[in-house]
Protein backbone atom coordinates (compact mmCIF):
# COMPACT_ATOMS: atom_id res chain seq x y z
CA UNK A 1 0.00 0.00 0.00
CA UNK A 2 3.09 2.12 0.67
CA UNK A 3 4.36 1.48 -2.16
CA UNK A 4 1.30 2.58 -4.34
CA UNK A 5 1.43 5.71 -2.77
CA UNK A 6 4.86 6.53 -3.35
CA UNK A 7 3.94 5.89 -6.74
CA UNK A 8 1.07 8.24 -7.02
CA UNK A 9 2.75 11.25 -5.27
CA UNK A 10 6.38 10.97 -7.35
CA UNK A 11 5.16 12.70 -10.64
CA UNK A 12 4.09 15.54 -8.08
CA UNK A 13 7.16 15.73 -6.33
CA UNK A 14 9.23 15.59 -9.14
CA UNK A 15 7.34 18.94 -10.24
CA UNK A 16 7.74 20.46 -7.27
CA UNK A 17 11.34 19.64 -7.18
CA UNK A 18 11.51 21.25 -10.82
CA UNK A 19 9.89 24.27 -10.16
CA UNK A 20 12.28 24.83 -7.12
CA UNK A 21 15.19 24.49 -9.17
CA UNK A 22 14.29 26.85 -11.30
CA UNK A 23 16.92 29.07 -11.94
CA UNK A 24 14.89 33.03 -12.37
CA UNK A 25 17.59 35.36 -12.94
CA UNK A 26 15.84 38.90 -13.34
CA UNK A 27 13.61 41.00 -10.78
CA UNK A 28 10.03 39.33 -9.71
CA UNK A 29 9.07 43.44 -10.10
CA UNK A 30 9.61 43.50 -13.24
CA UNK A 31 7.02 40.39 -14.14
CA UNK A 32 3.39 41.77 -15.06
CA UNK A 33 1.77 44.23 -17.28
CA UNK A 34 3.47 47.68 -17.67
CA UNK A 35 1.76 51.05 -19.41
CA UNK A 36 3.88 53.70 -21.14
CA UNK A 37 3.60 56.93 -19.24
CA UNK A 38 6.44 58.93 -20.86
CA UNK A 39 8.57 59.22 -23.33
CA UNK A 40 11.39 61.08 -24.86
CA UNK A 41 10.85 60.06 -28.42
CA UNK A 42 7.00 60.09 -29.05
CA UNK A 43 4.64 61.21 -26.45
CA UNK A 44 0.90 61.08 -28.48
CA UNK A 45 -1.08 58.35 -28.16
CA UNK A 46 1.65 56.25 -25.54
CA UNK A 47 -1.02 55.45 -23.27
CA UNK A 48 -2.08 52.92 -25.60
CA UNK A 49 1.20 51.01 -25.36
CA UNK A 50 1.77 48.21 -22.91
CA UNK A 51 4.86 46.36 -22.37
CA UNK A 52 4.22 42.67 -20.79
CA UNK A 53 7.38 40.54 -19.15
CA UNK A 54 6.37 36.73 -17.76
CA UNK A 55 9.33 33.95 -17.57
CA UNK A 56 11.58 35.54 -20.26
CA UNK A 57 9.34 36.57 -22.77
CA UNK A 58 8.25 39.97 -23.27
CA UNK A 59 5.43 41.68 -25.43
CA UNK A 60 5.23 44.94 -27.02
CA UNK A 61 1.74 45.86 -27.56
CA UNK A 62 -0.37 49.02 -28.86
CA UNK A 63 -4.18 48.78 -28.50
CA UNK A 64 -5.96 50.53 -31.57
CA UNK A 65 -9.22 49.99 -30.20
CA UNK A 66 -11.28 46.97 -28.36
CA UNK A 67 -10.90 44.82 -31.08
CA UNK A 68 -7.81 45.53 -32.25
CA UNK A 69 -4.14 45.69 -31.09
CA UNK A 70 -0.58 45.57 -32.68
CA UNK A 71 1.94 42.66 -30.79
CA UNK A 72 5.26 41.92 -31.07
CA UNK A 73 7.13 39.15 -29.05
CA UNK A 74 10.68 38.16 -27.97
CA UNK A 75 13.24 36.98 -24.76
CA UNK A 76 14.35 39.42 -22.48
CA UNK A 77 17.30 39.24 -20.13
CA UNK A 78 18.06 40.92 -17.37
CA UNK A 79 21.73 41.47 -16.45
CA UNK A 80 22.80 43.41 -13.20
CA UNK A 81 21.50 46.97 -14.26
CA UNK A 82 20.56 46.31 -17.75
CA UNK A 83 17.29 45.03 -19.97
CA UNK A 84 17.94 43.37 -23.36
CA UNK A 85 15.32 42.60 -25.35
CA UNK A 86 15.81 40.11 -28.49
CA UNK A 87 12.83 40.85 -30.70
CA UNK A 88 11.55 38.10 -33.47
CA UNK A 89 12.10 39.06 -36.92
CA UNK A 90 8.23 40.43 -37.23
CA UNK A 91 9.22 43.57 -35.68
CA UNK A 92 12.40 44.35 -38.06
CA UNK A 93 9.55 43.51 -40.87
CA UNK A 94 6.91 46.46 -39.63
CA UNK A 95 8.82 49.68 -38.75
CA UNK A 96 6.19 51.73 -39.29
CA UNK A 97 3.59 50.33 -36.64
CA UNK A 98 4.27 49.96 -32.97
CA UNK A 99 8.18 50.50 -33.49
CA UNK A 100 7.28 54.12 -34.01
CA UNK A 101 6.50 55.16 -30.60
CA UNK A 102 10.09 53.70 -30.06
CA UNK A 103 12.13 55.27 -32.88
CA UNK A 104 14.00 51.56 -33.16
CA UNK A 105 15.43 50.27 -36.07
CA UNK A 106 15.79 47.08 -37.57
CA UNK A 107 17.89 45.61 -35.52
CA UNK A 108 16.57 42.85 -33.18
CA UNK A 109 18.09 43.52 -29.89
CA UNK A 110 17.98 47.04 -27.76
CA UNK A 111 19.98 47.17 -24.56
CA UNK A 112 18.78 49.42 -22.10
CA UNK A 113 19.92 50.40 -18.06
CA UNK A 114 16.95 50.08 -15.88
CA UNK A 115 17.04 53.00 -13.93
CA UNK A 116 14.63 52.82 -11.72
CA UNK A 117 12.18 49.64 -10.73
CA UNK A 118 9.98 48.91 -8.17
CA UNK A 119 6.09 47.26 -7.96
CA UNK A 120 5.00 50.38 -9.64
CA UNK A 121 7.69 52.16 -11.80
CA UNK A 122 9.85 51.34 -14.32
CA UNK A 123 12.52 53.80 -15.80
CA UNK A 124 14.66 52.54 -18.65
CA UNK A 125 17.15 54.50 -20.13
CA UNK A 126 19.24 53.90 -23.39
CA UNK A 127 21.87 56.57 -25.01
CA UNK A 128 19.06 58.47 -26.89
CA UNK A 129 15.86 57.05 -25.14
CA UNK A 130 13.82 56.87 -22.17
CA UNK A 131 10.49 55.58 -21.01
CA UNK A 132 8.52 55.47 -17.96
CA UNK A 133 6.23 53.23 -17.48
CA UNK A 134 3.59 52.16 -14.57
CA UNK A 135 2.37 48.82 -13.22
CA UNK A 136 -1.20 47.92 -14.93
Amino acid sequence: MKTKTTLRLLPFLLLLCHMGCENIDYDHDLIGKWQLRSSNTHNCGIDSVFLNFDNHIFVLQRIINERYSERYFGKFAQKSDSLIFEFTDSFAVDTNGLAKYFKWDKTLTHKFKVEYLSSHKLLIKSQTQSFTFRKF
